[in-house]
């Protein structure tokens, strides 16, 4: 008896829909080996719309063979099949390319339940390409999109994927080189997805890590709004790369802050599905794009930008493709606010207060430049706010942690709540990376007449006095920061291997 083949589904037709199911069709058209495997075919769901010649979009893609609409310079090949009901998309699908506008992903899914049986629920494979997540203000769950899918149709996480990557859809469309990361938890999924993926020119680097794959592809969608706001601004490249870079690191905190829930992995951040897509978004994709137009709205009429409506601006621009940036940005911000984590990620809030806020980006960039300045209890920021992290550090580093707070009275100094936690965290990560087995980290805090002191004490290997300079210099960044509020940074080795690093501040 033969084996039955698989048969891919692609849900959505977009402009990167088309281009991923014109890049599935013809590899299964082009590879003998895929053709033994796979039904020649592939279903392509299309939002059905009547052109302007009056002619039907899907009558138009499968006759003529191009995406008029979408993806107007791409030929696609005469395999992919354009279908109107999702019914008939679903009917007999094996393999689920997920790809439509993230906040259509649960009503989707959940038509997608009604419509398989009992065997496709078990035996399915959902590869999510949609970028956002969801969030539940009355449970603080965080969903992501192959988890709405989950919800929806009860799939297995073995039955799940994604992909996430630098893949601008005209670019692939037109047979470019570039990189993705695919993710599943099951290594079988992942090698049948690289035989359906992987080519000369679309290259496919495998994880098991779906969630950071996921959140990386969402997030980075909000910094490069941040970008487009910068070049729409004119505040340059020197501007741009800082939130880029910050917004690559609020993209890591947050895709694996354990309190949210998640268990990504830094360094797929750093991969194709992180940094490598961070960088082409923001300089080349719609996010950026839809930034940079809201930029110039505000240097040229202000007016007009304090009460522009974000879809009508989405249509204008994009003429029916969605800006998925300023979507997510509002769910993000939801999280945040309900964690009480907004200040801690300056690029995410203000992508938001821009949106949604109507601030003037000019005003929110110069706070994110310059840093608020807050009055605050110094040993209660240490216990409430340091600890934890210090804690959290403690245990992954099986190195002892202490902390010493010798105050009378408020410890009140004048400080930026987030560029402090940086401050901190970084003089703390420090400490534990360089204590070796055995020995102790300490953080203190003690008032005096004028001053407030912060201390940190590691034991491990020393700092030569010869090389004092340079470890010195490699904390100028924070050194600087401590500075612009009034503050001196300091380094002591002492003997023994012990390393004290700390900042004395002007009482407030």
């Amino acid at each position: 008896m033969a084996k039955q083949k698989k048969k891919v589904a692609v849900i959505g037709s977009g402009n990167w829909g088309s281009a991923v199911a014109r890049h599935i069709a013809r590899n299964i058209l082009l590879k003998q080996d895929l053709q033994q495997d796979y039904e020649t075919e592939v279903d392509m769901w299309v939002f059905e719309e009547t052109l302007k010649d009056g002619r039907k979009l899907t009558e138009v893609i499968n006759t003529d063979h191009v995406n008029v609409k979408y993806l107007p310079d791409a030929s696609l090949p005469v395999n992919l099949v354009a279908k109107p009901e999702l019914a008939d998309v679903v009917k007999g699908a094996s393999v689920f390319i997920l790809i439509p506008p993230h906040q259509f992903v649960r009503r989707l899914s959940k038509q997608i339940a009604g419509m398989l049986t009992p065997e496709q629920k078990k035996s399915l494979v959902c590869v999510n390409f949609a970028k956002g997540i969801e969030f539940d203000k009355d449970t603080k769950v965080i969903r992501r999109m192959s988890q709405v899918f989950q919800d929806e149709t009860g799939v297995r996480d073995d039955q799940l994927a994604a992909l996430s990557g630098p893949n601008i859809a005209n670019e692939v469309a037109s047979d470019m080189y570039c990189e993705t990361s695919i993710a599943s938890p099951s290594p079988d999924v992942r090698e049948d997805l690289y035989r359906l993926f992987h080519t000369d020119n679309f290259t496919v680097e495998l994880t098991a890590d779906v969630a950071g794959v996921e959140l990386g592809g969402a997030l980075k969608n909000i910094v490069a709004i941040a970008a487009g706001l910068v070049d729409g601004l004119g505040f340059g490249n020197n501007t741009k790369a800082t939130v880029v870079r910050t917004g690559l690191m609020e993209m890591i905190k947050f895709g694996s802050y354990e309190r949210l829930g998640h268990l990504s992995e830094q360094d797929t951040f750093f991969g194709p599905a992180g940094l490598a897509d961070l960088i082409t978004t923001c300089f080349g994709g719609r996010n950026r794009m839809f930034g940079e137009a809201l930029g110039r709205m505000w240097i040229n009429d202000p007016d007009k930008a304090r009460s522009v409506d974000l879809a009508a601006l989405e249509a204008r621009l994009l003429g029916g493709q969605k800006v998925q940036g300023a979507h997510t940005a509002q769910e993000v911000f939801a999280v945040l606010q309900d964690y009480d984590l907004v200040n801690e990620f300056p690029v995410f809030k203000s992508v938001y207060q821009v949106c949604f806020e109507k601030k003037d980006p000019r005003e929110v960039y110069r706070r994110f430049r310059e840093g608020t300045h807050a009055v605050m209890d110094l040993a209660a920021f240490m216990a409430d706010e340091i600890a934890p992290y210090a804690q959290e550090l403690s245990k992954k580093y099986e190195i002892p942690f202490n902390m010493v707070l010798s105050t009378d009275r408020e410890a009140l100094v004048t400080f930026d709540p987030f560029l402090l936690k940086s401050v901190l965290t970084r003089m703390l990560g420090k400490a534990f990376r360089h204590t070796r087995k055995g020995g102790e980290v300490a953080a203190s805090v003690q008032e005096y007449e004028e001053q407030i002191l912060v201390n940190v004490r590691n034991q491990g290997k020393g700092i030569p006095r010869t090389e004092l300079d340079d470890a010195y210099l490699k904390m100028k960044k924070t050194a600087d920061i401590v500075k612009r509020f009034r503050g001196e940074f300091f380094i002591k080795p002492g003997d023994g291997g012990v390393v004290d690093m700390g900042l004395r501040l002007p009482r407030a």
